[in-house]
């Protein structure tokens, strides 16, 4: 439902029918989108955005703003690698700083 809701499309149509791919059982990730998300969708007509760990947005694509995916929730023993947390990558340090396991 949360990538429905940010594109306004069905499953079918934007990518993520869950939090687990059901072709090879892995987690869905950020590569699975087939459409385009509102926050991509307003740096499209020069409008800034900010995201804040919105479900499958691993690792964070580059918008206009900021997206902080939704695997900065996960703990540092988990599968996130830092580069794909945040972006753009210069607030990568920062938000490394405010994490808590």
């Amino acid at each position: 439902i949360w990538a429905s809701m940010a594109t306004g499309l069905r499953p079918d149509q934007h990518g993520i029918g869950g939090f687990m791919r059901s072709v090879d059982a892995e987690l869905s990730t950020a590569r699975d989108w087939r459409a385009p998300a509102f926050w991509h969708l307003a740096g499209e007509m020069d409008m800034t955005a900010c995201v804040l760990g919105w479900w499958v947005t691993y690792p964070a694509s580059a918008i206009n703003g900021v997206l902080v995916s939704d695997a900065c929730s996960y703990t540092t023993e988990g599968f996130r690698n830092p580069a794909g947390l945040v972006r753009p990558d210069s607030l990568s340090d920062a938000l490394m700083d405010l994490v808590v396991d």
